[in-house]
């Protein structure tokens, strides 16, 4: 009897142990629960029941959104990271640490320095490797090479940092919001989509370790390119609503709802690349407007992006002053690191 009597609370301290690893996500009415495990065996990054997992465990993007830049300086690693000092860096590494910020999202590749940070403050990295735009010759072998090369330059050169996380090789697709506008009218989309899916290929034959992202804007011609090749779907979604379209959480609500859609259609991890909300509208106090985007995400999607670390003051005019414009006031901190109230909401 002692000894059944055992077994039993063994059984049920194992049960237990089962059930403090794994997360339970609704689906719709009617649809079974899926059990999602917080721990697997396999290290590295791994994707696996649409979640992304980092050496063994679910891992969750945290993350921001960070360019290089600092006023009165054009932006970018080539233009200005040489005159920033290197303890501005340093210093906005530990306050993302200290913040229970997990993972940077670059727009560029970043200097072997940076990657060094990241690594010193456990931070991963989402890193930008190659710009097809919407200036692209989508029908051009040329270009194709071309763009094959620059991604897989990068990802030679980076693929066994420990940082890590992903690689991405498009924003804001299908580029819109870019003079000649979007391709897909012109090309079509299987002509768009196959030239990317090249470039995407390239970068798996080059690194089979880390998946490969990308940022869509939604509900424009052509959202979906891509949907059916990237390891993990990326979605530039101002949830709740964009700078004067401010919505509010049922908005956003609905936004991420649509996106655990595109992530079941497609049996892919999605996560927002980049969200926020910009300080220059005042329809929504800041750390309310960040708090729903962030409570909308809950453990339905595989995290979010906040745009943007801080204020840039390159945006819309002089870089030397903060313009009068939604586009400088995106930041969770202002220029010179003074904590806006987002900044608590992130934290």
């Amino acid at each position: 009897g002692e000894t059944n009597k055992q077994k039993e609370v063994e059984q049920q301290k194992a049960t237990e142990r089962e059930k403090a690893n794994q997360i339970t996500a609704k689906e719709e009415t009617g649809e079974p629960e899926v059990v999602i495990s917080r721990k697997i065996t396999e290290q590295g990054v791994v994707i696996k029941n649409n979640r992304i997992y980092a050496d063994g465990s679910l891992f969750f993007i945290k993350g921001v959104a960070y360019g290089i830049s600092a006023p009165g300086l054009p932006p970018g690693v080539d233009a200005c990271f040489s005159k920033i000092p290197f303890s501005a860096f340093e210093n906005d590494f530990r306050m993302m640490k200290q913040a229970g910020i997990n993972t940077i999202r670059t727009y560029e590749p970043f200097p072997d320095a940076l990657l060094d940070l990241a690594e010193k403050y456990d931070l991963k990295i989402i890193e930008q490797v190659v710009y097809p735009s919407a200036s692209t010759d989508y029908s051009s072998d040329v270009e194709l090479k071309t763009l094959k090369k620059i991604a897989v330059d990068v990802v030679k050169r980076h693929r066994n940092r420990k940082c890590i996380l992903m690689w991405v090789i498009w924003n804001d697709a299908p580029f819109s919001f870019e003079a000649p506008g979007n391709p897909v009218p012109h090309y079509g989309f299987d002509k768009v989509n196959n030239f990317l899916r090249e470039i995407y290929l390239a970068v798996k034959a080059a690194d089979k370790n880390h998946p490969v992202t990308a940022a869509n804007v939604l509900k424009i011609k052509g959202s979906e390119l891509g949907f059916d090749f990237l390891d993990v779907i990326g979605c530039n979604a101002y949830i709740g609503g964009h700078g004067p379209n401010w919505r509010g959480k049922e908005a956003a609500v609905k936004t991420v709802n649509e996106m655990k859609e595109i992530s079941n259609k497609y049996n892919r991890p999605v996560f927002i690349t980049e969200t926020g909300y910009s300080t220059f509208i005042k329809k929504e106090t800041h750390d309310k407007a960040l708090e729903s985007q962030i409570e909308s995400i809950g453990e339905n999607l595989s995290g979010i992006v906040i745009f943007e670390w801080m204020d840039e003051w390159w945006k819309a005019g002089n870089t030397s002053v903060q313009d009068q414009n939604i586009e400088e006031y995106w930041g969770i901190l202002t220029w010179d690191r003074k904590p806006k109230p987002g900044f608590e909401s992130v934290s």
